[in-house]
């Protein structure tokens, strides 16, 4: 039951942040800046690499005992990032309204 719901958690983070960079792309109504959509592809790449580390260092096969830690340490590095760059991005308001 706990690896599923690790499953379950590793799956929604990724698919939530991912629809949040692509609201950021290709928002039809808000314009955002150049950084902001850089920072969005960022964030896409962070989160995919953040769930595909979880999966991996979940899976006790894959993982050897002697490199389980530095992947800890990069798959929590991503998930720093991604939250950074959302804070930084809701923060700012990057955006201008469109006259549509």
């Amino acid at each position: 039951m706990d690896e599923q719901f690790h499953i379950f958690r590793l799956s929604v983070g990724m698919i939530v942040i991912v629809a949040f960079a692509m609201l950021i792309i290709f928002h039809r109504r808000r314009i955002y800046a150049l950084w902001a959509k850089v920072a969005a592809i960022i964030i896409c790449l962070a989160s995919v690499g953040w769930g595909i580390l979880g999966l991996t260092l979940l899976h006790g096969s894959i993982s050897s005992e002697g490199h389980y830690f530095p992947r800890f340490w990069i798959q929590q590095s991503l998930g720093g990032i991604c939250v950074l760059l959302i804070l930084t991005i809701l923060i700012a308001r990057p955006y201008q309204k469109s006259e549509r």
